[in-house]
């Protein structure tokens, strides 16, 4: 466990009640930890506990255009997707009307084709009812984690008033500062090239890890007894398990997103026997039965089939 030196800490990381002196000394260690108190509760800034990161093609910050940009991409693969499985309808309700519609394969029977574009329509489903499940969990990761910041300041305040030592304290307020992501020294901006050591350390694994490790410091301190119950040791790790939990889903639920969509896209996708190859042979199968300048063929020759990319 880190156990940072002494030296140097500020106020509130060095008092607390761990002497018992009476009289003038007594006097003048209350009269500190009311100044500390002060401080402490005075309304620090806030910094919700989310990780930075969360959908699955998370990487770096975007400009605004470029998030423009992948928006509109997303947007054209889905009408992608839309319209394959509406030229597939389209091709199916002419090629019934076609009287001497023949094929030499079953692949291409108009049953086998209508099996083939409604399994197309179950996969998309599928990715849309799986993508929801997973910002659903999302969201819900996000509420729990954020819940637990308005909490930090008041847990360091009960282990000031508990009496704990200033090393403990200090160990504490480390823990805090990598659940807000918060640097111990700030960067000096006129020395741009300076070495830092990144503290950041906010993805939601992490942030699970440092819960448990001050969870752990609370629980090793035996005068940590707060009066209030969302800060109780009991109602703490009641806190890390659920966590835990909403970690966890929101993991499992990206996992089964991601086996939806790459199911999807090699139904549409696989050469000869997917989706889109099996319709636009399908379009030659009307071609070779009635001719290029037939109206059987015009209809349906301008259809299209994409695959997912």
């Amino acid at each position: 466990m880190e156990t940072p030196e002494s030296n140097g800490l500020a106020p509130d990381q060095i008092n607390g009640h761990d002497t018992q002196t009476l009289g003038h000394e007594a006097s003048n260690g209350l009269q500190e930890n009311n100044l500390l108190m002060e401080a402490v509760l005075k309304g620090e800034e806030q910094h919700a506990l989310t990780a930075k990161m969360d959908g699955p093609e998370a990487g770096t910050a975007d400009t605004q255009e470029e998030a423009a940009d992948k928006k509109k991409k997303k947007h054209d693969k889905g009408r992608s997707i839309a319209n394959t499985l509406t030229s597939c309808d389209v091709f199916i309700a002419n090629a019934t009307t076609m009287i001497g519609y023949a094929v030499n394969r079953p692949i291409y029977e108009l049953e086998s084709l209508k099996l083939l574009r409604d399994r197309g329509y179950e996969l998309v489903g599928g990715v849309s009812k799986t993508e929801s499940k997973w910002r659903y969990a999302v969201a819900y990761r996000k509420d729990v984690f954020g819940a637990i910041e308005a909490r930090l300041s008041r847990i360091r305040a009960e282990l000031i008033l508990s009496g704990a030592s200033a090393v403990t304290v200090a160990q504490v307020q480390s823990i805090i500062r990598k659940l807000r992501g918060e640097r111990k020294v700030a960067k000096d901006m006129s020395n741009p090239n300076d070495d830092y050591n990144s503290v950041s350390q906010r993805n939601f694994d992490d942030i699970v890890v440092n819960f448990e490790r001050l969870v752990a410091m609370l629980a090793n301190d035996p005068n940590y007894d707060p009066v209030i119950e969302e800060l109780k040791l009991l109602a703490l790790e009641g806190d890390l398990e659920t966590m835990r939990a909403a970690n966890l889903d929101a993991i499992a639920a990206r996992a089964e997103w991601e086996a939806a969509r790459t199911e999807r896209n090699n139904f549409f996708n696989t050469d000869v026997t997917g989706l889109v190859d099996v319709f636009m042979t399908s379009k030659k199968v009307v071609l070779a039965n009635y001719g290029i300048k037939s109206l059987n063929y015009k209809r349906v020759k301008g259809l299209s089939y994409l695959k997912i990319r």
